[in-house]
């Protein structure tokens, strides 16, 4: 009934914990597929120790990097079955998780997909009260503007709907996720949240998940958010709707994000007014922000720039450009 799908870089410290979730399912009618995206660790050989003899997994290796959403696309060109579940190479799930899923969606089979609540761990499961469950408002314009009401893992595809969009964009670095579900949304797809469901899911807070310098991450996020405006705009635009003006959300979380890696000694002063300046260029070019817009963002650079610490102005910049 359902294939879970597992990318895999570099998480030979992670991916046995992952594994034995999986294994150790009370829901038995699933197959597993890991790819592993040419890791440089021993990942490989923590796989195989844990799946060897398993009909139930299936296992393909890349020869080169080839990212997240090429992998995710791999797994699904390969699973057999009619549900799909993306799990990342260090989260986990609950016991429960499938045999919750599978009886949810059983009984709406008209869904392309549903949504769960997620719970949150640094290195044991209860080590982290954050629970993912807050899925009010309009959920396509929470995504434009980048206010995430669900992650990857929160949910369950059905197979064919996945495969009427073709999956992931391979091209995206960063955004991956995102983009889909965003896509998923615009093309009209029917889902339902399971707001009463237990939390079947656990997403790792790991600040390794940086494998790169903070800077490079941050210049590859800045290179995600502007081909997710600028892809978006265009369908927006085709489609005249109205609500063009979320997509400055993105461009400003990024900056806020500069900003606080700035303020935690994760990036130098250079490297803050380099990844400013790519990214002033970038939406200056996108052009969705008025005049009126480039001066709110003055203002909080200005702010920022002087250390004055003022409660609330990344909430209240936020608001003023998408009113």
């Amino acid at each position: 009934m359902v294939s879970v799908i597992i990318p895999n870089y570099n998480k030979a410290q992670f991916i046995s914990q992952t594994i034995i979730s999986v294994i150790n399912q009370s829901y038995e009618n699933w197959e597993c597929i890991i790819i592993d995206d040419n890791s440089k660790d021993n990942s490989i050989e923590v796989i195989e120790k844990h799946i060897k003899g398993d009909h139930r997994f299936k296992f393909y290796l890349n020869k080169i990097n080839k990212g997240g959403s090429y992998s995710r696309n791999l797994g699904l060109k390969n699973s057999e079955n009619k549900y799909v579940l993306f799990l990342d190479s260090d989260d986990v799930l609950a016991s429960n998780c499938l045999e919750n899923r599978i009886n949810f969606i059983s009984e709406n089979e008209n869904l392309d997909f549903v949504v769960f609540p997620m719970g949150t761990f640094y290195n044991d499961i209860g080590d982290s009260k954050l629970i993912w469950n807050n899925f009010y408002g309009n959920h396509i314009n929470r995504f434009l503007k980048h206010d995430l009401p669900w992650h990857t893992m929160m949910v369950l595809w059905n197979r064919n709907s996945l495969n009427r969009i073709n999956g992931f964009d391979d091209e995206y670095v960063r955004l991956q996720d995102v983009e889909l579900h965003t896509r998923a949304l615009l093309d009209g797809f029917q889902y339902e949240i399971c707001f009463n469901s237990d939390i079947d899911s656990y997403f790792r807070i790991d600040e390794n998940r940086i494998s790169t310098s903070h800077r490079v991450f941050l210049e590859k996020k800045i290179m995600g958010v502007t081909r997710y405006v600028n892809d978006f705009l265009k369908i927006l635009k085709i489609r005249g709707v109205n609500n063009i003006k979320y997509l400055k959300g993105p461009y400003f979380i990024i900056l806020s994000e500069i900003q606080h890696s700035y303020n935690s000694n994760k990036i130098n002063h250079s490297d803050k007014k380099i990844l400013i300046s790519i990214l002033q260029s970038n939406y200056k070019e996108s052009e969705i922000f008025n005049k009126y817009d480039l001066l709110i963002l003055r203002f909080y650079n200005l702010i920022n720039k002087s250390n004055i610490k003022v409660r609330g102005l990344n909430n209240v910049t936020k608001k003023l450009l998408i009113r």
